[in-house]
């Protein structure tokens, strides 16, 4: 048992600056600014748009197993989305074991703000379905997201790797995945947008749960 009160402090930093230890609660969003957006050449010299990609890491001072365990928590997840999930949040599905979790979420995404060049792309907010599977190893507790844009006029998807592990006198959790979004021309900015929100909601959802263990772990 860690006694141990994090703090809520908030950093962004990019992914070319050199990790520092561990503070007692950190919540970054790191963002490379190559590994953003970009092109590449495909075998008949054609160029293929690469998705925008999300680089999420969220120091807590409370050890791994505290931490995983609020993550794939179905009343931690259920009062989160009652904070944070809006008018249509739900857990659709949910299966938890010792040996991982697996479920299904859904929530929206206030995306206010819009730049004019895209507004006419997105509505005044999303809806996303988002799946995690987690299992659990010997050192380490990772998994799998994959997060669907319900209801937009445009495709929109993304997926990626999620990571708990202890680091230093607490324990880190990651997020890597890549946001795309199958639109000409704006697909871009579209992408960097809700990139944006995504990584928002994702500091958001860190606070809440630095609240949540403060509450519960002694």
């Amino acid at each position: 048992t860690n006694s141990r009160k994090p703090s809520r402090s908030a950093e962004v930093a990019s992914t070319n600056r050199a990790a520092g230890p561990p503070s007692r609660s950190v919540v970054s969003a790191a963002v490379g600014t190559e590994a953003v957006s970009g092109t590449v050449t495909m075998a008949n010299g054609s160029l293929r748009r690469m998705p925008t990609q999300i680089d999420y890491r969220y120091t807590s001072a409370f050890p791994a197993d505290a931490l995983y365990g609020a993550l794939v928590d179905e009343e931690f997840l259920r009062a989160r989305l009652g904070e944070l999930g809006g008018r249509e949040a739900a857990i659709v599905s949910h299966r938890s074991d010792p040996n991982g979790a697996r479920f299904t979420l859904r929530h929206e995404l206030e995306i206010d703000g819009l730049p004019s060049s895209i507004r006419s792309f997105l509505p005044g907010q999303l809806t996303l379905e988002r799946t995690e599977v987690w299992v659990v190893g010997p050192d380490a507790r990772t998994g799998t997201v994959d997060v669907k844009v319900i209801g937009a006029p445009v495709p929109a998807k993304a997926g990626g790797r999620l990571a708990v592990a202890d680091a230093g006198g607490g324990s880190e959790y990651r997020v890597v995945a890549d946001v795309s979004v199958s639109l000409p021309l704006f697909g871009g900015k579209v992408e960097e947008f809700v990139a944006g929100k995504v990584r928002e909601l994702l500091a958001l959802e860190s606070q809440f749960t630095d609240r949540w263990l403060e509450q519960r772990v002694v």
